[in-house]
């Protein structure tokens, strides 16, 4: 038995036929104002979601030379959160080696969004079975100029 109030779908979908919805009039993302979270991150269970969201705004105050420092009320008043949380969530990131934090005495903290050494992966190594090996990655910070 058939049902008849069913449409019948088309043999090949047209693609002229529907809407993209990025590319619509008024939506904001449409020019690529996506952020982008490591998977290893996403996936972090011991990571509270707000710190999470905390690494991604900070990632995205970052310049090209990955330094950003809003202070903890700009952070703050993004998140719709308290500086006390705020603060919650930097250390939260920093325990866990998401975040990297080097404060200024008079200036808003720079803070240098990380991703975990045993997130890591080198290939083609021989030795290696399955050519995966965990490698700890270490940065420097930048020095400061004295007096900052």
């Amino acid at each position: 038995m058939t049902d008849t109030n069913k449409e019948a779908l088309p043999a090949k979908i047209n693609p002229s036929d529907y809407v993209i919805v990025l590319a619509s009039e008024g939506v904001t993302y449409a020019d690529g104002h996506f952020s982008v979270i490591p998977k290893p991150l996403k996936y972090a269970k011991e990571i509270s979601s707000d710190a999470k969201i905390l690494w991604e705004i900070i990632n995205d105050y970052a310049g090209s030379n990955r330094k950003a420092f809003p202070s903890h009320a700009r952070l703050a008043e993004d998140m719709g959160k308290s500086t006390r949380q705020v603060k919650r969530y930097v250390e939260e990131l920093v325990s866990q080696g998401w975040l990297t934090v080097q404060n200024r005495i008079g200036y808003t903290s720079y803070y240098y969004c990380a991703v975990p050494g045993e997130h890591y992966k080198t290939f083609n190594d021989p030795a290696i079975e399955g050519n995966y090996k965990p490698q700890l990655v270490r940065r420097s910070l930048p020095e400061l100029p004295p007096g900052q």
